[in-house]
């Protein structure tokens, strides 16, 4: 949102003219093939995700393009409660760490390079910037003028000692949250736009903020493959070769996850967690496919001739976490032996 957006949008929701409805949106239980299986205790963070509620209000946005066509945008202004949340607790942490640190720098004035109001002032700025709490929080640099007796040349103080009246100020800080600022800010809590040029016939709000909330899913598997598909940067002038490497980059990541998701719909349906995939022997019902393949890195096929008539062969046996894998995925365990391997075509 912009500044503009941000400004006409409080005015909209101090006068009450945006009317929110209930959300019910498809959540990821919901979304997911999954079997019912033994009742677990349940998180803090699975408690507050239950909590959280959605409230809509739908706006209609012209907007013009460079030919002076006007076009009418859905504008759908969201409220979520678990941002609410997160927004006020993260709001009232950094006000009491800036407090806190302001408490500090009360205590170091008039030391040091905190003598005058310039260098004072930078402090604070400098504090106010770290949080962002600036207005939220008011200072006031207070000083108060004091009358000091100096002594007038060197040596002991004694009965014949000169002194001289001095006036120095004394600099505190009085810190206050300024309310209405706080009351301000806090009205957009919770309230995020999202924008579509979907029909209302098709793109119902629950469908649009459904497919919004299941896009961290996608953002997933760039990072797959950058890491366990291990895709390297390389240069490609040619559209058609560009393309044959997005398709070969696709499909890898195809196989990637419906190897992931059929494995875990599959220990779900079973009631069986796996175990020996995960460290410190720790169950799970979700593993992912570069941790299964990785066990499977030990297999190996040997060859040793003896002769040109006399050959020995051999491969490395499957032990318990192998085969339950390759149960689970459907794949039969024959495909491990010798007498498999060596009927396939040469060519494959």
């Amino acid at each position: 949102m912009t500044s503009k957006e941000k400004k006409e949008l409080k005015e909209k929701l101090i006068n009450k003219s945006i009317k929110f409805k209930e959300l019910d949106i498809e959540i990821e239980d919901k979304l997911l093939p999954i079997y019912e299986h033994e009742k677990e205790a349940k998180t803090t963070k699975q408690k507050e995700k239950e909590k959280n509620r959605y409230k809509v209000s739908e706006l209609d946005w012209d907007v013009t393009d460079n030919n002076g066509k006007t076009h009418i945008i859905r504008k759908l202004v969201i409220h979520g409660s678990r941002l609410e949340n997160l927004k006020k607790s993260t709001r009232e942490r950094h006000l009491q760490k800036t407090e806190e640190l302001l408490n500090e720098l009360n205590g170091k004035l008039n030391k040091r390079d905190l003598r005058n109001r310039k260098e004072i002032q930078k402090r604070v700025d400098k504090i106010l910037g770290k949080y962002n709490t600036k207005g939220m929080i008011e200072v006031k640099i207070k000083g108060n003028v004091e009358v000091v007796k100096k002594q007038i040349g060197r040596g002991r103080p004694g009965p014949k000692t000169k002194y001289k009246e001095e006036k120095k100020t004394i600099y505190e800080l009085k810190v206050n949250r300024n309310e209405n600022v706080i009351k301000e800010m806090s009205i957009l809590d919770g309230i995020f736009i999202m924008v579509s040029n979907q029909s209302k016939e098709r793109w119902s709000s629950e469908r649009l903020l459904s497919l919004y909330k299941r896009q961290y899913k996608v953002e997933k598997n760039f990072s797959v493959l950058k890491g366990p598909l291990s895709v390297t940067p390389m240069l490609l002038e040619k559209s058609n070769r560009i393309c044959s490497m997005l398709f070969i980059m696709t499909l890898a990541l195809q196989l990637y996850t419906l190897i992931q998701r059929e494995a875990s719909n599959e220990i779900l349906k079973r009631k069986e967690y796996l175990e020996g995939i995960m460290p410190n022997n720790i169950k799970t019902c979700r593993p992912k496919t570069d941790k299964m393949l990785s066990l499977f890195e030990n297999i190996m096929l040997i060859e040793i001739k003896k002769s040109e008539e006399k050959e020995i062969r051999g491969i490395t046996s499957l032990n318990n976490i192998q085969l339950k894998i390759l149960d689970i995925l459907n794949v039969p365990k024959e495909v491990y032996t010798i007498e498999y391997y060596y009927k396939l075509p040469v060519n494959t």
